[in-house]
């Protein structure tokens, strides 16, 4: 008797093994834990027409308004959320999995700016990349927007952000279209600085949406009165 229930114990034991072997292939891989991804800090070129309000924060610091033309640099810090990586990669749409904050601005003048700009060129092989924004976009969103693509560049390459007066109201746009045609000028005139500066094979110029439109009427000015000098190494229109 107790022969026959060792026998039907190691029947069982070998069932379950059996089983086991045959399905272990089958079975979802194991879950692969995120490895976390250090804190990113991004610095970034700006011009802005922008009113500026003087007890501001970095993120309130240049309103909706038209303003003088000041430049400097925002700071930009991509925290990354734990536990979201791969989630967003396997999710079908687009999930955030980490945060963008606008750290800090540094307002300069402008003649230093340009002082940065040439000295880089000066010591890296790489290019400028002048881009303007397009509407309903804050000052804070710009440059978030802008961080990102700076990402995109690498160090090899530096992007320039143009933020012109948008009042960062999705029913505000014809009054965008007429700030943005009040800027036209302006960025006409920085392009032709950086051109003068830089040498066209050391520029591209990028622009997005509604400031697409400002960037063509640029291109298109500095043209008539340039007309045998190329403008620009490369050309982007985004969603124009």
């Amino acid at each position: 008797m107790l022969e026959k229930r060792t026998m039907a114990v190691w029947l069982i034991f070998l069932c379950v093994g059996w089983h086991t072997l045959v399905w272990a292939d089958d079975r979802p891989p194991p879950v692969e834990r995120d490895t976390p991804k250090a804190t990113e800090r991004i610095d970034l070129w700006y011009i802005s027409l922008r009113d500026r309000h003087e007890r501001g924060n970095s993120g309130n610091l240049y309103g909706g308004l038209r303003g003088e033309m000041r430049a400097g640099t925002c700071t930009l810090v991509f925290t990354p959320i734990p536990g979201l990586k791969n989630i967003a990669d396997a999710a079908p749409f687009y999930i955030p999995d980490e945060r963008k904050e606008l750290q800090h601005v540094e307002e300069s003048p402008i003649g230093r700016l340009w002082e940065e700009i040439e000295a880089f060129v000066r010591t890296n092989s790489g290019k400028v990349v002048f881009y303007v924004h397009g509407y309903n976009v804050s000052f804070e969103k710009s440059c978030r927007r802008a961080a990102i693509f700076q990402r995109s560049l690498r160090p090899r390459h530096r992007l320039l952000l143009f933020s012109w007066p948008a009042d960062g109201n999705l029913l505000a746009y014809t009054r965008d279209e007429a700030d943005l045609m009040w800027s036209v000028p302006r960025i006409e005139s920085l392009l032709h600085e950086l051109n003068r500066r830089l040498g066209s094979e050391r520029l591209d110029v990028v622009g997005h949406s509604l400031g697409a439109r400002g960037v063509v009427l640029a291109l298109q000015g500095l043209a008539c009165r340039h007309p045998s000098d190329p403008l620009a190494d490369e050309l982007v229109l985004v969603a124009p």
